[in-house]
Order: structure tokens, then C-alpha cells, then sequence
């Protein structure tokens, strides 16, 4: 709905009452994603991989969001962790 504003505040009360969980710091990240905040989205991916290791959907987020911020070799990297895991 573009209403990302309004998802940032839910995804970040979300990530209180569940900080360890991988798909609330994914989206979280995607949502930052949305609004530009490219680094800010890199850090939330991280906290996802921090809980899941082995979650896909982060790997593929922070790819893109380094690839947003010029950092492509290690874009690359998560891509390609993506690509195994999906």
C-alpha cells in the first residue's frame, strides 16, 4: 500500500517483541530498503542472519542493499549464499 512509514513503526514494535526472530528483522529490513535507508537495511539483514543463519530471504535482502550502497563484491557474496540456500 505504500504505506511505509507506517510499516517501519509496526516492524520496529514487532522487533521488541520479538528480537529474535529472523523474518521480523528481514522485513524490517526491507522496509528500510523501501525508504532509502540502504545501511540502515544492511544492519537489520545482519541482526536476521545473527538468528538464522541459514535465512534465505535475509541473504537475498542484504545483497541488494549492499549492491544499493556500491558494495558489490560483497553484494556478490550474499548473493551467492542466497542462491545455495534457495
Amino acid at each position: 500500500l505504500d504505506r511505509n512509514e507506517e510499516a517501519l513503526k509496526s516492524f520496529e514494535r514487532a522487533a521488541g517483541r520479538e528480537p529474535t526472530s529472523p523474518a521480523v528483522w528481514n522485513n524490517l529490513g526491507e522496509t528500510l530498503g523501501r525508504l532509502g535507508r540502504w545501511s540502515d537495511a544492511v544492519g537489520c539483514f545482519d541482526k536476521a542472519l545473527l538468528f538464522g543463519a541459514d535465512y534465505a530471504p535475509a541473504w537475498f535482502g542484504k545483497g541488494r542493499a549492499l549492491m544499493n550502497l556500491g558494495r558489490h563484491a560483497e553484494a556478490a557474496t550474499a548473493c551467492r549464499r542466497f542462491l545455495e540456500l534457495a
